[in-house]
């Protein structure tokens, strides 16, 4: 038996053609500049807008919405379009009903931007692999207006997770090694050490029967992993007491917490780029709590990417240089990493030594600590929540998690026409629950994973997709699979798990930022076995 849960709302790519391009659907064709869930915001010529009408056209964004009024879906609402909704509902829910409403494929607007939404598996597979090359990069709505300047814009367009073109597929391919298979043999006795220290971290409370927040113990437990895979490096994430202060443990929960945007930040979106300059003035004089606290997290992350970065260096390269000019943010003198040396086959010696083939020179101390960061922060949370939400649906569905425990023991298991520049979304979490793709599709059935039979994906692989499809799969996604499995039949070889009455009775309640997590943890009852 397996169990997979997916925690991904969706994917965005952006169309590159200059021509018109069809879906293999009635009446469904992209149009030049078409783009699939990739935010590309629209520049316009707000800074001739100087009379009323150029004022009533910004406004009432008349022309694209013409220009996609061939393709249903929600009305246009000045001036966040449809994000007022999505922040209401979160965007997975809002997506599903607006599915319900209109159809598989529909249209949203973020802002002034149209998005064009598919919950259809065969789009998705053709935009993430067929067609790939015409959807190519992501579309991130605070790249192009962002609030930031200088080194600190620049960092946060450097990551592989918002990277474009060229420049991409080198941080993908320096990056690749990490995870081939005879890597991932090696993670598998690190993966081991770090779910023992968990397994020990929870006798206590199975002992006493004192709650404890699972989602929160398991975060824990992926940065541990992600520290020794990666960079060899011992986090030692796991042995502080549970009140302590992690300092890259509480920076990735601020980061993932603090996700979503800002006033500024709608500002931002809402703002023509004549008056960038302003907000970004106003958002660095006047930032909110939330924008001092994501500021203060990310000067964590990527000040121990900068220690990581130059021990590395230094150690395996001869080179104790002080790179050219960078850091946005001061550096802390009690750095717990400021002497700590990566291990010599860390992901930072392969970039190091990998070549950027979008300037045809090696990749520049900050855009190794972007991939630094990219590896602790999606390291972190993302295996983390699957973990969670395995464990809650398995406590409340007993026959599951009696089912798990048996194989646990006796085995080892390893037709609208789209202008060019359109985002266009994949509605996975509707898609993974739809009753046309799968059997009772609302209902926790771990055996859906062994075939079709028991209610598995109808489509042939094309309806589930919780690490995405084609060249911009997650690229770790071997890794989190890998660990995922040995931490979930570790823990039940030792323990089971237990929900409050409250939980028993009504379903998990679910945040939206990046990622979908448990809004209020995953308290549980340990249980020994015995």
């Amino acid at each position: 038996m397996r169990l997979c849960c997916a925690g991904n709302a969706g994917e965005v790519f952006v169309s590159r053609k200059g021509y018109y391009y069809a879906f293999d659907v009635p009446k469904f064709a992209v149009q030049p500049d078409c783009c699939l869930h990739a935010w590309h915001l629209a520049t316009g010529n707000s800074r001739h807008a100087t009379s009323y009408s150029q004022i009533i056209s910004w406004c009432s964004n008349w022309e694209k919405r013409w220009k996609y009024r061939h393709i249903p879906g929600p009305a246009y609402s000045f001036p966040l379009g449809n994000l007022a909704t999505v922040r209401k509902k979160m965007q997975f829910r809002a997506y599903t009903d607006w599915q319900a409403q209109y159809g598989d494929t529909f249209k949203t607007f973020f802002v002034r931007q149209p998005v064009v939404v598919t919950t259809d598996p065969a789009l998705a597979r053709q935009i993430t692999v067929k067609d790939f090359s015409n959807f190519h990069d992501r579309f991130i709505p605070n790249l192009d207006n962002s609030l930031h300047s200088g080194f600190r814009r620049e960092s946060e367009q450097s990551g592989m997770g918002v990277a474009r073109g060229a420049y991409w597929g080198s941080l993908r391919a320096g990056a690749q090694p990490m995870f081939h298979n005879d890597n991932l043999k090696e993670y598998a006795g690190i993966i081991n050490q770090a779910v023992d220290d968990l397994i020990n971290n929870l006798r206590a409370a199975a002992k006493t029967g004192e709650q404890v927040d699972m989602h929160g113990q398991l975060g824990r437990l992926t940065m541990q992993i992600i520290g020794a895979a990666a960079f060899g490096v011992k986090f030692d994430t796991q042995n502080a007491a549970a009140g302590d202060d992690i300092p890259l443990v509480t920076a990735t929960k601020v980061f993932w917490a603090n996700s979503k945007p800002t006033f500024w930040k709608l500002c931002a979106f809402v703002a023509p780029p004549v008056v960038m300059p302003l907000l970004r003035v106003l958002a660095c004089a006047f930032p909110s709590q939330v924008s001092a606290d994501l500021e203060d997290a990310l000067a964590t992350l990527y000040d121990a990417s900068d220690c990581l970065i130059k021990n590395t260096k230094k150690k395996y390269y001869g080179d104790s240089k002080e790179p050219a000019p960078w850091k946005w943010f001061k550096s802390n003198p009690s750095n717990p990493y400021k002497d700590t040396v990566p291990a010599e086959s860390s992901i930072i010696s392969k970039l190091l030594e990998a070549n950027n083939k979008a300037t045809g020179t090696n990749f520049t101390h900050m855009q190794i600590a972007s991939q630094t960061n990219l590896m602790m922060l999606a390291g972190y949370e993302t295996t983390a929540n699957t973990l969670a939400f395995c464990i809650y649906l398995l406590a409340k569905h007993p026959h599951a998690q009696q089912q798990l425990l048996q194989e646990v023991d006796g085995f080892k298991l390893g037709g609208f026409y789209i202008p060019k520049g359109t985002p266009v979304s994949i509605n996975v979490w509707a898609m993974q629950r739809d009753e046309r793709y799968w059997q009772e599709a609302q209902a926790f059935k771990p055996e859906r994973w062994l075939s079709s039979k028991t209610g598995g994906d109808r489509t042939g692989g094309m309806a589930y997709m919780p690490f995405g499809l084609g060249p911009r799969m997650c690229i770790g996604i071997k890794l989190a699979l890998e660990e995922a499995i040995i931490a979930l039949v570790r823990l039940y070889q030792t323990y089971t798990f237990k929900l409050s009455g409250e939980l028993l009775q009504h379903a998990l309640e679910v945040k939206q930022t990046i990622t979908i997590s448990p809004k209020n943890g995953v308290p549980v009852t340990v249980v020994q076995r015995k």
